[in-house]
């Protein structure tokens, strides 16, 4: 699908952007989408996987390499990108070498998946919702040279406290996938079982031991989330500077959040006022015990991180960063 915009880009013209991601109804791609257009880029998304899946690897080049031909990009974005092949990419820049391609991984990882490692290196850019200069050594020895921070984002539209649904459950836990394998997943199994013993818990996620209802997305996320007087967030990876998942930025904007100490939590938001954050469990239940107790704080906070959402945390925001790292990239590749 082609979609047309209507302004200017700042460099005198449209960014043209070749959209590879997932676009299926409870993709985070739709809302980056919807970014990419209220910054006024051309895009034409295609969704890989289903082509992949229809024709393997022989359909899926062929798709881009007829997007390419037709749109003329400047712009390859890649989200996750794990059916895009090596051949795939180094076909489409013997053609068109001065189209640059950007590859979006959102998923953290202890260690590259084989994909990263066959493929890492024939991006120009890395995009990653982590700010860890060391945890970035592992995908510099993969071949890339160019990574940015590039953290997750929230829709304010989508997602927004719904004030005549009715606050019946203390906590809400929408933990997305249980990953025992995982540095912190053990610690968020714990802690959403002990938390089940005292409080009312709403917990929606997959995988999580039978505590569980089914992973929500977009407009059914915010309503499960406004019954939650108070949203738990936990990390999988606590120790990576800057990252959490997205979860973090559409609870926010949400309701109010109360949020276990990832590294650099303090540089992105300031305690007892966008959200709460604990180091121990024994903090939490006495947060938790304070704050069921005092709804007008909860609010007030709430309101703060919601208003930090949407100044600074959209994916209309974040398509405004895009525009200056590929001018950045553009300018590296052709010195």
């Amino acid at each position: 699908m082609l979609f047309r915009s209507l302004v200017l880009f700042s460099t005198g013209r449209k960014i043209k952007i070749l959209y590879c991601g997932i676009t299926g109804r409870h993709s985070s791609d739709i809302y980056r989408l919807k970014g990419f257009f209220q910054n006024n880029f051309d895009v034409y998304a295609l969704d890989y996987r289903k082509i992949f899946s229809f024709g393997g690897e022989i359909l899926l080049l062929d798709s881009i390499l007829h997007a390419v031909y037709s749109f003329q990009p400047d712009l390859i974005f890649v989200n996750k990108g794990e059916k895009i092949s090596p051949n795939i990419i180094k076909t489409i820049k013997k053609y068109f070498p001065e189209i640059l391609w950007f590859l979006f991984y959102g998923d953290m990882r202890e260690k590259l998946t084989l994909f990263m490692k066959r493929n890492l290196s024939n991006y120009d850019a890395l995009l990653i919702n982590a700010d860890d200069k060391e945890y970035w050594d592992m995908y510099k020895e993969a071949g890339i040279k160019m990574i940015f921070y590039y953290h997750s984002a929230t829709d304010t539209d989508i997602f927004k406290k719904i004030l005549n649904i009715k606050e019946k459950y203390d906590i809400g836990f929408f933990g997305g996938n249980y990953h025992g394998n995982f540095p912190d997943s053990i610690l968020r199994y714990k802690i959403v079982e002990a938390l089940i013993v005292k409080y009312k818990v709403l917990i929606h996620g997959n995988a999580w031991g039978g505590y569980g209802n089914k992973a929500v997305y977009g407009d059914e996320y915010s309503k499960a989330a406004s019954s939650c007087k108070i949203l738990l967030g936990i990390s999988n990876f606590n120790h990576i500077y800057k990252y959490t998942s997205n979860r973090t930025w559409n609870s926010m904007a949400t309701g109010f959040v109360l949020h276990y100490y990832f590294n650099g939590i303090e540089i992105l938001f300031k305690n007892n006022y966008h959200l709460v954050w604990f180091k121990k469990p024994n903090e939490m239940f006495k947060l938790i015990d304070y704050f069921l107790e005092h709804p007008v704080e909860r609010k007030r906070i709430y309101r703060n991180g919601r208003e930090l959402m949407k100044k600074d945390h959209t994916y209309k925001m974040r398509a405004k960063e895009l525009s200056k790292i590929f001018l950045e990239v553009k300018h590296v590749k052709s010195a």
